[in-house]
């Protein structure tokens, strides 16, 4: 599980029109048998966090909390909030509208049926609209779950629009360089620009230390 993630993190992707791509975030699930070595890789490892999928309502913000826990970064990630907006946004057949999920041809079989291995109901509780999800008996569930763990990354990332983002990043490698070639150029001039020497004006001859003034 380590090592391909570790992989992952560590590659550039290049996209069909030769953008190298990284991997900004990545969530690993911290439950299981290996909750202590999820912690130790996330801790030195640069762009990872730790997950732990929470049960909550609509009203609750999707990640909850954003601490350390035993030196590592953990999120709590409302996991039922996250697949709900993930089975709403499946229901989008429009490929030019907000919110459209387009699916790798890669993907199998296997994969589609492990992310419809949850069935979503409607409750409120304590007056709150919360969405409950129950697994379909002999179907395994990986695929849900880390799509919804990449909604929680995204979310802590804080990113709302792609563009925007794309955007910022390139107004900032310019001015990055912007700074860089001023500061060449600058210390450029240092160098060629002979210094002046600094000229004593003697405007009167002050008198020896045993001198009048000191007999006054």
């Amino acid at each position: 599980m380590i090592v391909p993630i570790l992989f992952g993190v560590a590659t550039l992707f290049k996209s069909e029109d030769g953008r190298r791509l990284r991997i900004k975030r990545a969530c690993v699930d911290s439950g299981g048998h290996h909750t202590s070595s999820v912690y130790a890789f996330a801790g030195r490892t640069r762009g990872v966090l730790a997950l732990k999928g929470v049960f909550g309502s609509e009203a609750e913000p999707l990640v909850k909390a954003s601490r350390k826990y035993k030196g590592s970064p953990l999120i709590l990630a409302v996991s039922n909030k996250a697949k709900a907006l993930l089975f709403y946004r499946f229901r989008i057949t429009d490929a030019e509208a907000p919110g459209f999920i387009r699916f790798d041809e890669s993907l199998d079989l296997d994969w589609f049926e492990q992310l419809g291995a949850e069935r979503m109901s409607r409750s409120y509780q304590r007056g709150q609209l919360t969405h409950i999800f129950k697994p379909v008996p002999g179907r395994r569930n990986e695929a849900i779950d880390c799509l919804a763990y990449n909604v929680a990354a995204m979310t802590v990332l804080n990113i709302r629009n792609w563009d925007q983002l794309e955007k910022s990043k390139i107004e900032a490698r310019q001015k990055r360089e912007s700074t860089e070639t001023e500061s060449t150029n600058q210390n450029h001039i240092k160098r060629i620009t002979p210094k002046r020497r600094r000229q004593n004006w003697v405007t009167g001859v002050l008198p020896a230390r045993d001198g009048w003034y000191n007999r006054w």
